[in-house]
């Protein structure tokens, strides 16, 4: 079921407004043309994902995904068999009966496979203590910067590998090459990043930190507004200190039915199965973990994947059996909601059925009146707040504009001239008269059409939302 869910089409919205959209203007060459904000926290992810859809290959993060799951599996019956530690094969239950599994292996985000390394990288320094060849700490250094170049929030877990394995390397020379290296390589990989953001902001090193005086005004304000953005209940919790106490809570189980496909699951409880009598040191890596995250300053469950791999490595499942049997009961609803999907998804691939089948008849996704846009306004261009600049044409994206005017106070109001269509989907952030009036400076627009459209991978679960389609007589 897994396997065929990562065949599902495109869907979240992180993956259609930047991951693959930013990915297909670098294949398309429009890839300076009507830039957005989310160009500030381009990686090598979407890098990755433009080789790929130059191989027709849209679904490569999906498969590498999946890939790393099984790898997941495979590592941690090797450690068990190796270094009589952890839990083997019942392991997995911990990973595959996560909620949020079902989120990321439908999305295309390259994750498990970061999340596998900065996480194994460290699992093996512990339990290989000191005996560790050269060779294989320059290996994880390189792979810990990759994944540092896909996702910066991975940052922290490379400075711990960094200082744990210049505390392992004992000569000086030997450190002073391992330095050296990485930050040869690390530059390498950056350059291409360091250019495009010079290019575009005049500031080489956004998302971290800004250089520039002229950002200064929006930048850490823009930063701070992300980092508080939970993506679930949460955001509605006015008081940080109740907020941050349900942080631990929303990690095990949902706190609404919409938060669902956020939610790691059960399998965290395992952490209190581990052996830390004979594992002393183990519980500060485990804390190391957890510090990583909270020095990003952003609580989203996702960040915490990593720390739930390593308690599937080191987790003894058999020490809780009444959970280790929760943890599979709670697989049934699980598969219930993923079966129906996985199966026409699969029927879809090989062309049984149409894929329209799902997106527009069972999910009534945006794929409908996206369809219906690109047909009746071609070669048109569009100012579109809609979270999907892959699949929308000729769009000119419009992401937290009021940022975007603090850095290009005229970005809208220029292009006005050869754009005549707003496409607009009721937020609550900026209403559509506002951007029209204040932002592109036009007074004269009418309403054209209206569609509604349901948000929600889950199919059950209903998230209406209106977007409605204006002309600028201007």
């Amino acid at each position: 079921l897994y396997f065929m869910l990562i065949l599902f089409p495109a869907y979240d919205e992180d993956t259609l407004r930047y991951h693959l959209a930013i990915s297909k203007k670098i294949n398309n060459g429009t890839f300076y043309i009507n830039t957005w904000i989310d160009y500030m926290i381009i990686g090598g992810h979407e890098f990755i994902n433009a080789f790929s859809l130059r191989l027709k290959f849209e679904k490569i993060s999906s498969f590498s995904n999946f890939i790393y799951l099984i790898f997941i599996l495979l590592s941690n019956i090797h450690i068990k068999d190796k270094y009589k530690i952890g839990s083997g094969f019942n392991s997995i239950y911990l990973i595959i009966a996560s909620p949020y599994l079902t989120s990321l292996l439908s999305s295309q985000k390259f994750f498990l496979f970061p999340c596998y390394i900065v996480t194994y990288s460290l699992a093996y320094l512990y339990l290989e203590k000191k005996n560790i060849n050269f060779k294989i700490l320059l290996m994880l250094l390189f792979l810990n910067i990759f994944c540092v170049i896909i996702k910066f929030t991975f940052l922290p877990y490379l400075g711990i590998l960094g200082l744990w394995s210049l505390y392992i390397i004992k000569s000086f020379k030997g450190r002073l090459i391992y330095i050296m290296c990485g930050i040869i390589f690390l530059s390498l990989c950056y350059l291409p990043i360091y250019i495009i953001k010079y290019k575009i902001y005049g500031d080489p090193f956004l998302v971290l930190f800004s250089l520039n005086p002229e950002n200064l005004n929006w930048f850490y304000e823009y930063r701070d507004l992300l980092s508080n953005i939970r993506m679930d209940y949460t955001d509605r919790v006015d008081n940080e200190v109740y907020k941050n106490f349900l942080i631990p809570i929303k990690l095990i189980m949902p706190l609404t039915i919409s938060d669902i496909s956020k939610t790691l699951g059960l399998g965290l409880l395992f952490i209190f199965s581990i052996n830390f009598k004979e594992n002393k040191n183990l519980k500060y890596l485990i804390f190391l973990f957890i510090i990583s995250v909270i020095s990003l300053q952003t609580f989203q469950s996702r960040w915490f994947l990593p720390l739930l791999i390593l308690v599937s490595i080191f987790a003894n499942v058999s020490k809780f059996p009444f959970l280790l049997n929760l943890l599979k009961v709670s697989l049934i609803p699980l598969i219930a909601i993923i079966a129906p999907l996985s199966v026409l998804t699969f029927l879809i691939s090989f062309k049984v059925l149409d894929k329209k089948i799902i997106l527009n008849d069972l999910l009534n996704s945006h794929h409908k009146f996206i369809y219906k846009i690109n047909t009746n306004y071609k070669n048109v261009n569009i100012y579109s707040n809609i979270n999907d600049n892959y699949n929308l044409d000729n769009i000119i994206p419009v992401y937290y504009p009021k940022f975007v005017v603090k850095f290009d106070k005229s970005y809208y109001e220029r292009k006005k001239n050869k754009t005549k269509y707003v496409l607009w989907r009721k937020n609550g952030k900026v209403p559509a008269d506002v951007f029209i009036q204040d932002y592109v400076k036009c007074e004269n627009f009418e309403k054209i059409e209206e569609f509604e459209y349901n948000s929600r991978r889950i199919y059950f679960i209903k998230g209406l939302r209106i977007v409605t389609l204006y002309k600028l007589n201007c």
